[in-house]
């Protein structure tokens, strides 16, 4: 299988070099296999061409003059599933201007690294030669994006969204469910409210509005008419999770409301980054963006216009504050990263807290219940309805009182069943005087009863369909009497997916997701501590490259050998230094182009030919002037020369503005000409 896909790219590079234009493809030949004999058969001149890169020394040459910013690049096109120009651009905007990557790239070109395949879909992309790229493949690494800058000292600081912090977070909300305003932003007064509680929020603004806004998506709290509503098979399903499962998902999930698959996927990538890092390494933030975008490709993830969902419930200026937030800004705000100095560095506890803590909850005479950190989630869930968060930072501190205990008796907990679970999980440790209140508020709370909402009459014969133990029980509220029972407010898709579905109309509003069940993340194994950093990996490839650097004298010593003229000889030098060149066999005169792409100063003349040329080429030309005393340089597509009886204007069009503008040639203090791609 693989022998045929390889054979197959082999097949598409071979498709691509027949449909050069004439000019181009002889140009390429001659370059690589010198005089070209008549009459000639393009497909036996490419046989001989991939023959010559199938050479051992050859392959060895080429792979050894790979510098660092040859590898990055041909890394990230090993990577990108869709290497387009744009692309590219956009994933080095941070490391390299247009036109230092336009260069590069036709520069890795010429050297047969890269190809431009032409697609129905996606327009031109760049793929890695298949007769290099297993060669390749054994050099590029995706972590090369991600070096540190330099190494640091781990530190422990906290996380707002430990098993505390949620659990925390969770019991606020249930008990303050009006929190939000119609547009989605938090009520002062309970920002207040909540900030006291929560200090570790205050540092902040984003913190809680973005961890409700995962929640949201997650689907583990529904915006109803009477506000915040949390789905409980759902928070069951979320707190079975591991620690470190969690974190990730809630990360993920603040970044967009995606689809079941791909919520996965991606969170499984974010987890997969996360572990890829040093634990002590300070990173620039766009390498830790970078990486983690290639990262989802590793786990086969593509956006498209049907991954992404909107709120139904949310109204755009619910996350306006946040909404342009990448990942890592997100997991900084949730401090999975802390910043020193304009580095981010990998919380040390972000996995400190994978050990499951079995510590009692202590329950005071005073009503308070201190909960330890580790505390599984899935055992705090029976009790949080219960209390209300005092104090959430290392430890969380609770009070069951009157407001929180009748919140708990709405949810069909009765007073004996409290007292039960608050034993167990205390072990038997509760304080009389709490056990006596708790019944006498439940005797109060149970003296009189309003309902409100969704009555179900069944007949005689149907009841048993709401009885215990079956699909429909589970949305019942209570039973009122014989036959007559009150739902659950959140019940509708339940509802929906039973043999009741009959008794309700479909609504045009998109319903919350229905899924329960999470999947779980692989656990994979965390980065090493290792001295390594950006500038060692450089000196690395610069060591590697050693070996080129005493065939590149070889090379300049048989061309100095040669009598050849003073731009001959220059423009065979410059094959050689752009890496063209790599071999003694190409050292021949018909590779020999001794033409200037490069004038500067007064050469007015020299700077028109050279316009000239690459309008007549279609090549790119690199301009350096001047502007308000600021040195500037564009990338640009020249079109026409237009002479006037003092001056010479030069039509252009910038290739990042992609708009037409003229420029005074004698204006232009450098024209650079950069040859127009061989395969476009």
């Amino acid at each position: 299988m693989i022998k045929q896909t390889k054979a197959d790219n082999i097949k598409a590079w071979r498709e691509v070099l027949v449909q050069l234009d004439n000019q181009k493809f002889f140009e390429l030949m001659r370059m690589y296999l010198g005089k070209i004999e008549t009459p000639f058969n393009k497909q036996k001149l490419i046989e001989r061409l991939s023959a010559f890169l199938r050479r051992p020394n050859i392959k060895e040459k080429i792979i050894t003059g790979l510098d660092s910013f040859d590898t990055a690049v041909v890394t990230a096109i090993s990577f990108l599933p869709v290497a387009t120009e744009e692309v590219l651009h956009g994933f080095f905007y941070d490391d390299y201007s247009f036109s230092t990557l336009y260069e590069k790239l036709r520069n890795l070109e010429e050297r047969l690294l890269i190809y431009k395949k032409n697609t129905k879909s996606d327009g031109c992309i760049y793929k890695i030669n298949p007769h290099l790229e297993q060669e390749i493949l054994k050099t590029v690494n995706i972590d090369i994006f991600c070096l540190p800058e330099k190494i640091g000292e781990s530190k422990n600081l906290p996380l707002i969204i430990d098993n505390i912090q949620i659990a925390g977070v969770y019991s606020f909300l249930i008990h303050n469910p009006s929190m939000l305003k119609l547009n989605g932003e938090i009520k002062k007064k309970f920002l207040t409210k909540f900030y006291s509680a929560f200090p570790d929020f205050s540092d902040s603004e984003n913190s809680i509005s973005l961890l409700i806004y995962a929640f949201i998506n997650l689907g583990l709290f529904i915006r109803a008419d009477t506000g915040l509503v949390a789905n409980e098979k759902k928070w069951r399903a979320f707190s079975t999770l591991s620690p470190y499962e969690i974190k990730s998902y809630i990360t993920v999930a603040a970044t967009g409301k995606y689809r079941k698959k791909f919520l996965h996927s991606k969170t499984k990538a974010f987890y997969k980054f996360i572990s890829s890092l040093q634990p002590t390494g300070e990173y620039q933030k766009s390498d830790l963006e970078k990486t983690f975008f290639l990262y989802m490709e590793t786990v086969k993830v593509n956006f498209t216009k049907h991954e992404t969902v909107k709120i139904a419930d949310s109204n755009e200026s619910y996350s306006k504050d946040y909404k342009n937030m990448s990942i890592i800004d997100i997991a900084k705000t949730f401090g999975i990263f802390y910043e020193k100095n304009g580095l981010f560095t990998l919380n040390g506890n972000f996995k400190n807290d994978e050990f499951v803590s079995e510590e009692p909850l202590l329950v005071s005479p005073a009503f308070e219940v201190t909960i330890f950190p580790s505390t599984k989630l899935s055992r705090l869930l029976n009790i949080l309805t219960t209390m209300e968060p005092v104090s959430i930072q290392t430890t969380g501190r609770f009070e069951i009182n009157r407001k929180a205990a009748g919140f708990a008796f709405q949810e069909n907990l009765t007073a004996k069943k409290l007292c039960e679970i608050l034993k167990t999980e205390s072990k038997n440790k509760l304080p009389q005087n709490v056990e006596v209140s708790i019944m006498q508020w439940y005797k109060s709370f149970s003296s009189v009863q309003l309902y409100k909402g969704v009555i179900a009459v069944v007949s005689p014969e149907k009841q048993r369909l709401f009885e215990k133990s079956t699909e429909l029980s589970e949305i019942v509220h209570s039973k009122i009497k014989e036959g007559v029972y009150l739902l659950k407010d959140n019940s509708y898709e339940q509802i929906k997916s039973s043999r009741l579905d009959f008794l309700f109309h479909e609504s045009n509003t998109p319903q919350p997701f229905s899924q329960t069940r999470f999947e779980s993340i692989p656990l994979y194994d965390e980065k090493k501590q290792s001295a390594l950093t950006k500038s060692n990996w450089k000196k690395e490839i610069q060591e590697k490259q050693k070996k080129y650097f005493t065939n590149f004298e070889n090379l300049k010593n048989k061309v100095d050998s040669l009598n050849l003229d003073a731009d001959a000889k220059q423009s065979m030098l410059d094959a050689i230094s752009r890496r063209v060149i790599i071999d003694e066999t190409q050292i021949q005169k018909e590779n020999i182009q001794s033409s200037k792409v490069e004038i500067s100063g007064l050469d007015f003349l020299g700077k028109i030919r050279l316009c000239e040329k690459a309008i007549t080429e279609k090549s790119m030309l690199e301009l350096s002037f001047s502007d308000n005393n600021k040195a500037k340089t564009l990338l640009c597509l020249p079109i026409k020369i237009i002479r006037t009886e003092k001056n010479a204007l030069l039509q252009i069009r910038a290739k990042q503005e992609k708009k037409i503008k003229q420029i005074s040639i004698a204006h232009i203090l450098k024209i650079k000409l950069i040859k127009s791609s061989i395969f476009s």
